[in-house]
C-alpha cells in the first residue's frame, strides 16, 4: 500500500507542480494580480511608471526600455518590451540577433523563425533600414515553453508621420491568457 501510495504521489507531484507554474518576466512570475505584479516592477525592478500598466526601465541592460502590460480584469495576459528607437540597421539588426541568441540559450531552438525583405534589393544597411521604415522589413522569431510563449520582432512604430524603428520582445503566459479570454467571453 506505501509503494502504491508512493507511485501516486510521483505522478501526480509534477501535475500539481506544473498547474501553478507560470511564465516569469525579469524573474518575476507572471500571476497573482495586475496590481500585485506591477507593485513587484516597481520595488524589485526599479522601473517607474509612465501610465496605467505602462513603465519605464532597465531590461537587458539597456536603459529607456517601455514595458507594457496587456491587462484584463486585473489579470496581467502579457508583457511588451519596446527597446530604445535604432538609428540605423546595423544597431537595430544587431540588438535583435544579440537578444536571439540569448533567448535561444534560455528557452532552446524557436518554434517558428520569419527573416525577410519584401525588396530583393535590400542589400545594404541604408536600404534594410528604409525597408523598416516602410513596413516592408519582417523578421520575427518565437519560442514556446510548456508556461508560455516568448516572442522577439523588428517592428516600425508609427506617430505623427515618423517612423520608430525598434525592437519588440513579449512574453506571453498561457494559464493568464486563458483566464483573461475565458473573462472576456463572460462579457457575451
Amino acid at each position: 500500500m506505501k509503494k502504491f501510495l508512493f507511485a501516486l504521489i510521483l505522478i501526480a507531484l509534477p501535475l500539481v507542480g506544473n498547474a501553478q507554474e507560470h511564465m516569469k518576466f525579469m524573474g518575476i512570475p507572471i500571476d497573482g494580480s495586475a496590481s500585485q505584479f506591477e507593485q513587484k516592477l516597481v520595488t524589485q525592478k526599479g522601473m517607474t511608471k509612465i501610465r496605467e500598466h505602462m513603465y519605464n526601465g532597465r531590461y537587458f541592460g539597456i536603459d529607456d526600455c517601455h514595458i507594457c502590460l496587456a491587462v484584463i480584469n486585473n489579470i496581467v495576459r502579457n508583457i511588451g518590451v519596446f527597446f530604445p528607437v535604432a538609428s540605423d540597421w546595423r544597431a537595430l539588426s544587431s540588438r535583435y540577433e544579440e537578444l536571439k541568441e540569448n533567448l535561444t540559450a534560455k528557452y532552446g531552438n524557436p518554434y517558428k523563425v520569419v527573416e525577410y525583405f519584401d525588396s530583393s534589393f535590400a542589400d545594404d544597411d541604408y536600404s534594410k533600414f528604409s525597408e523598416v521604415k516602410r513596413d516592408a522589413c519582417h523578421f520575427c522569431t518565437s519560442w514556446s515553453t510548456s508556461v508560455g510563449e516568448v516572442k522577439l520582432e523588428i517592428v516600425n512604430n508609427k506617430a505623427d508621420y515618423t517612423s520608430y524603428p525598434q525592437i519588440y520582445l513579449s512574453y506571453l503566459d498561457y494559464e493568464n491568457y486563458f483566464k483573461a479570454e475565458a473573462a472576456k467571453s463572460d462579457d457575451l
